[in-house]
């Protein structure tokens, strides 16, 4: 059943932290379990005894655990701290869960011997993001916790719709309730332990309002401890005789495949199975690494994950999950939106002056998604200083990129003495894209279109505009408030009275690829 399910499917190479957290918590768990029941449930039967009612063996609580005993699992439930923060909520439930099973001296020293390594990862990691990040909890726990009513509704359908869809799963291991009960203190011990932490992740996954990933990422913890429970639950029918054992198999044989046909038509497991923006999200990386670079230009994102990672450049995360200043910084609803997608400030964003904005995700958006974008895009001074400019992804993603990029940026108008250079990427039309040709970055125009770059400040004087293009005679036209406009082919002399340039470009016959114009100030 736990290979059945769509979250581990999904998850086990889902490039998060669920793989890890889920081996870690397994084996501490397996391990801990000789510490509260070395028999591993119940004792060797008396010859002649009644295979209907076993004689458990209990564990010695009562006494204080041998250091080693527990040292192993401590040290992985200290991983799992480390792994996620809030993993001390699986371990520390795992620890309540040996107490409440022993209800001794002795299960308590097993406790604090587990809780040990929990307490000094935790610690260690506290004062490492103090003197580091000068805080106490991650970015994240800004960026997304809060206690509301809202938050909580969100929460408790999170968990009652994925538990919903995963009770092949859930339901055998809710056996284990019965084998509590009826299957004597060892048994129920070992249930006790299993269940706790369970129970409490549960707890706090409704509390936090769940998940915004695909596929239940957060149920994948409380997947692995209820597959737990159902060994328990088959071992226990086992102790019963072959008959229950049997009977017990059919069942939760019919559970797995109700499983199986449930996660085929979860609409979450299908969303996971159906995601491959960040596929598309690691071609564009890879564009902009390979044209830009060298040059460091600060991307402004709301997925920061794989354009950032892949593209190595600068980032500026809009919904503040890596930013220190919008997590910190909530607005005034914050908790009664999408978890993790509430924080935004587009008044920061552009005083940050990103080179590039992406807006939604990979390969972006032409219109905003998110509180930051927005605001962007309500704002005069954004669609002044931006310009949308969509890249033509190469192979195999034939795909097209939209980018706004600022023109007085990095990657924008270049000014030196007596010299202006716009790169032809800012050249926009219905039809033009940037591509990388030849290691550099040009704006193709289709036969007979035009594109246009307007509000470009250039001093008065006396100019000359030349189009580098291939094939040279792409048509040029300077135009102002201040006169009339100038035309010409590959280039124009312009005599400048003042305001702001638009210059617009038209290929001739045949496709044209602009590399740049440039303005050069003639000699008086």
């Amino acid at each position: 059943g736990f290979a059945l399910t769509g979250p581990i499917d999904a998850w086990a190479i889902g490039g998060l932290e669920q793989p890890l957290l889920v081996g870690l918590l397994t084996w501490a768990v397996v391990l801990c379990l000789p510490a509260v029941d070395p028999t591993g449930g119940s004792a060797p039967r008396p010859a002649g005894e009644a295979v209907g009612v076993p004689t458990p063996r209990l564990a010695p609580l009562g006494q204080a655990p041998r250091p080693s005993a527990v040292l192993v699992p401590g040290l992985l439930l200290g991983l799992v701290c480390l792994t996620r923060p809030d993993g001390i909520l699986l371990g520390g439930g795992l620890c309540l869960g040996i107490v409440l099973a022993g209800r001794s001296r002795g299960a308590l020293a097993v406790a604090v011997a587990l809780a040990a390594p929990q307490i000094a990862a935790l610690g260690a990691q506290l004062v490492f993001r103090r003197l580091y990040y000068d805080d106490w909890v991650p970015n994240t726990a800004h960026a997304k916790l809060v206690f509301t009513l809202p938050r909580l509704a969100l929460g408790l359908d999170y968990v009652i719709t994925g538990c919903g869809r995963l009770l092949g799963m859930f339901v055998p291991a809710a056996v284990a309730v019965i084998a509590a009960v009826r299957g004597g203190p060892a048994r129920r011990r070992r249930i006790l332990v299993i269940a706790t932490p369970l129970v409490l992740w549960l707890g706090y996954v409704a509390a936090i309002g769940g998940d915004f990933f695909p596929a239940w990422r957060h149920l994948v913890p409380a997947i692995a401890l209820a597959a737990l429970l159902v060994v328990e639950s088959l071992a226990w029918l086992a102790e019963l005789g072959t008959a229950p054992l049997v009977a017990g198999v059919v069942i939760m044989a019919g559970c797995a495949a109700d499983l199986a046909i449930m996660q085929g038509r979860d609409r979450e497991c299908a969303r996971a199975r159906h995601e491959s923006w960040e596929w598309r999200g690691t071609a564009l990386a890879s564009l902009l690494r390979q044209a830009f670079g060298s040059r460091q230009p600060l991307i402004a994102v709301d997925a920061a994950g794989t354009v950032p990672y892949f593209s190595d450049l600068p980032a500026l995360d809009m919904l503040g999950l890596n930013d220190r200043y919008l997590a910190q910084h909530p607005p005034a609803d914050f908790g009664r939106g999408d978890l993790g997608h509430e924080l935004g400030d587009g008044r920061y964003v552009l005083s940050r002056r990103p080179d590039l904005v992406m807006f939604c995700i990979p390969p972006g958006t032409d219109r905003a998604c998110f509180r930051s974008g927005h605001e962007l895009m309500a704002d005069p001074e954004f669609g002044a200083q931006y310009r949308l400019v969509v890249f033509e992804l190469p192979p195999p993603y034939l795909l097209r990129a939209r980018l706004r990029v600022r023109v007085d940026g990095k990657l924008g108008v270049e000014r030196g003495p007596g010299e202006i250079r716009i790169p032809g990427l800012l050249f926009t039309g219905r039809e033009t894209v940037a591509r990388r040709v030849e290691g550099r970055i040009v704006a193709e125009l289709p036969a007979g279109q035009a594109a246009e770059l307007s509000q470009i400040v250039v001093e008065p004087g006396a100019w000359r505009v030349r189009v580098d293009a291939d094939p040279a005679d792409v048509a040029i036209r300077v135009s102002s408030d201040a006169g009339d406009p100038v035309e010409g082919r590959g280039a124009v002399a312009v005599s400048h009275r003042g305001g702001p340039l638009a210059i617009e470009l038209r290929a001739s016959a045949v496709r044209a690829r602009v590399t740049a114009v440039v303005l050069s100030r003639s000699p008086r």
